[in-house]
Formats: C-alpha cells, sequence, structure tokens
C-alpha cells in the first residue's frame, strides 16, 4: 500500500524533494515522476513498514517541509 504527496505548492521538483529529504533524513520516497507526466510534482510514501516506523517518518517530512518550505 501506498500514500502520495503532492510536492507542487511548494514549488519544488519532486525529485529535488525525494534527494533533499533523503540527504537530511534518511527517508527514501519515489518521485512519481517515472510514471509520466500525470506524476509530475507527486511522490510515493511505502506504507509496508510498520506503523510506528510509518508515524516516525511522517513526522519527519513534516519537520522537513516546515524547515525547507516554511509550511
Amino acid at each position: 500500500m501506498f500514500a502520495v504527496f503532492d510536492v507542487r505548492p511548494l514549488r519544488v521538483s519532486s525529485t529535488r524533494f525525494a534527494w533533499s529529504l533523503l540527504d537530511k533524513y534518511q527517508i527514501s520516497l519515489l518521485p512519481c515522476d517515472i510514471f509520466g507526466n500525470s506524476g509530475c510534482g507527486l511522490l510515493r510514501f511505502s506504507l509496508c513498514e510498520p506503523d510506528e516506523v510509518v508515524a516516525i517518518a511522517a513526522q519527519h517530512i513534516c519537520e522537513f517541509v516546515r524547515n525547507e518550505f516554511g509550511q
């Protein structure tokens, strides 16, 4: 199962977002650009880990967005 994040409101490419998040938090998201134009600006997040791991990753992603984009 996967969740999809839309980063277009942040005015950043999904690839740049994914690489920055990996660099700063060691969290890997898949840019959906590889699925064609309809996937541009979207990131796929796997929900296959235990709930506790997913919750921590989600907290880190929120922290990353606040710190990097002031959101």
